[in-house]
């Protein structure tokens, strides 16, 4: 026979119904909206990503890099600033890791395009625009999945 016992949740005094249940969503304290874990994650990326930049445009008055070195090396600190942003709002989200990134790194990939187009006065709708935007929402999602995957690991790792 089932043991039909109910267990009282400190957190919130209600009762989960089995045992290490937490009832509904609202009382474990996780909440449906996604939109500050995003802000963070954005915030987190953009941030590094400006301090990486201005560490490597002082590199470049001080050393003669050449122009094709430095443009990889932008590449290469963007790209990992948006799978660091989506990662961090996966984190900060805990659930729903593959979306969260894809949207952050989609949109941290528009906050560099509408940069782009405030500096040099133009955007055009090119096939070049759109890959970036794929390509950010890509890394992006990929940080998300990580994200997930360490928060899991966590809780798998408590549990035994």
């Amino acid at each position: 026979m089932a043991d039909m016992t109910f267990y009282r949740n400190e957190k919130s005094g209600g009762y989960s119904g089995r045992p290490g249940g937490s009832g509904s969503a609202e009382q474990s304290g996780k909440s449906d909206n996604p939109l500050p874990a995003i802000i963070m994650g954005l915030a987190f990326g953009i941030g590094g990503a400006v301090v990486m930049l201005l560490i490597i445009s002082l590199a470049a008055v001080f050393y003669d890099i050449p122009d094709n070195i430095m443009n990889i090396m932008i590449i290469i600190i963007s790209a990992a600033a948006m799978f660091i942003s989506g990662y961090k709002s996966a984190v900060g989200n805990k659930k729903n890791g593959m979306v969260t990134g894809m949207i952050t790194g989609l949109v941290f990939a528009v906050v560099i395009c509408a940069v782009g187009a405030a500096v040099f006065k133009s955007i055009s709708f090119s096939p070049e625009l759109i890959a970036d935007l794929a390509i950010g929402a890509a890394l992006g999602g990929l940080g998300g999945v990580t994200g997930i995957n360490r928060v899991t690991a966590k809780k798998r790792k408590r549990k035994k």
